[in-house]
């Protein structure tokens, strides 16, 4: 889950069809921009959860699906295929009568995507990093076991009084909320003030930085050793999901590629 930023419509579903540079080869995930009656798991529409939306709108479309296209880029072919089934593209959304960025259900594979247009926050790299954010949330929770591990090693990188809030959702409109970076978070290991509400954030938060501004991030890591280890175990967890995911390769992630 992500925090908002602070600061006539019409319905299409297109698949995008993403290559493999080399080969040509070509992975698939579904991307629409409609809404529909079985988008959200049932109970997600019941109390307390009460799920609402709103459509995005027409004007953002194509500014929206050029970063994901981006975003998509930046794994290797078929890893995205094989985590998501289809990713809803939102003007905005609600639960528990509060305004999410974005969400996944595990159990659809699906990604919740919000975008209510730049001149209120929804920047280029707020988007891209909300969906590097939500993916990886995806992911920790299709991939159980070996997260579970990681957690463990991750937590004892942490300072060792330190305790992870209650969550993402009870963050929401709090200062905790902020993902903003602050150098006194990265003196103790995290990115953000967003990063301390939960070890599922923390890592979510950082795996969105390491995939969307990777030399930012690996540059103020030099100076944060404890941000430094948890970087590096990121790279390991990702590289247990795919051989191609080394330091290398995300050193290599600023360089555009082309189809």
């Amino acid at each position: 889950m992500i925090d908002i930023p602070k600061k006539k419509f019409l319905f299409f579903i297109f698949l995008f069809l993403f290559f493999n540079f080399s080969s040509g080869k070509t992975t698939s995930v579904l991307i629409t921009t409609k809404i529909e009656k079985n988008m959200f798991p049932p109970s997600w529409n019941r109390k307390p959860i009460s799920a609402s939306v709103t459509p995005l709108g027409q004007d953002e479309e194509k500014r929206f699906y050029a970063v994901l296209e981006k975003s998509l880029k930046k794994y290797p072919p078929y890893f995205a295929a094989k985590y998501i089934k289809k990713i809803y593209l939102l003007k905005t959304m609600s639960f528990y009568q509060k305004k999410y960025g974005g969400t996944s259900a595990v159990t659809l594979k699906y990604l919740y995507l919000t975008n209510e247009g730049e001149e209120k926050g929804y920047t280029d790299q707020y988007l891209e990093n909300a969906f590097h954010h939500e993916f990886h949330h995806l992911i920790q929770n299709l991939e159980p076991s070996l997260f579970q591990r990681y957690q463990t090693l991750w937590r004892k990188i942490n300072p060792k009084k330190f305790k992870y809030g209650q969550g993402g959702k009870d963050a929401l409109g709090t200062t905790l909320a902020s993902l903003l970076w602050e150098k006194k978070y990265q003196k103790q290991g995290f990115l953000t003030p967003y990063s301390t509400s939960h070890i599922n954030e923390d890592f979510a938060v950082l795996t969105a930085s390491l995939f969307s501004e990777t030399k930012k991030l690996l540059k103020t890591a030099e100076n944060h050793p404890l941000l430094q280890k948890k970087i590096t175990l990121l790279i390991h967890f990702y590289g247990e999901l795919h051989p191609d995911f080394t330091e290398a390769y995300f050193k290599n992630l600023d360089i555009e590629r082309d189809l």
